[in-house]
């Protein structure tokens, strides 16, 4: 589907898959919840982010080639000392993928009138989960796994909470 030109877009798919919604968190954080429109306007808003991590998860689907048993989509960042980040999908990881890119927007549309305090704290809270699920289905490293999951806990807590 998108060889030559779109190698490049191929490349960073998961990497964009994490940091949609955590963009989307940073950019709801200043909103005001003041009035019932802006609290609408954060949901909507959380919403969209949800649908277009969703649909680049759809089109990395597309793209995955099932007949191959490597990792696809891989990247590598190693430019810090201290953190080397690997990230891939195989056969298996896609579908958690897009198994947790599908619920998030059932799960926002599921509590859009049950939460009503704090709206904006579950928003960025559940943005917040959506990256760091992805992130734990699509990192190749054993110890980056263990802190993704266990950081899948802060967000779980704080929602619970709110």
């Amino acid at each position: 589907m998108l060889r030559v030109g779109g190698q490049l877009i191929l490349n960073i798919m998961l990497t964009s898959l994490m940091l949609v919604p955590l963009m989307g968190a940073l950019v709801l954080a200043p909103m005001s919840e003041d009035t019932p429109l802006q609290q609408s306007r954060v949901k909507r808003f959380a919403l969209i982010v949800t649908l277009v991590t969703f649909a680049i998860s759809m089109v990395m689907w597309s793209s995955f080639d099932s007949s191959s048993s490597q990792y696809q989509f891989t990247a590598e960042y190693n430019q810090l000392n201290f953190l080397h980040m690997h990230i891939g999908v195989d056969g298996l990881s896609l579908y958690f993928v897009l198994l947790t890119t599908f619920t998030l927007p059932i799960c926002l549309l599921a509590s859009w009138d049950s939460v009503k305090h704090h709206i904006k704290s579950f928003m960025i809270a559940l943005l917040v989960l959506e990256s760091l699920l992805v992130g734990v289905f699509i990192v190749l490293d054993l110890l980056l796994f263990y802190v993704f999951f266990e950081a899948v806990l802060v967000p779980l807590f704080l929602m619970v909470g709110i």
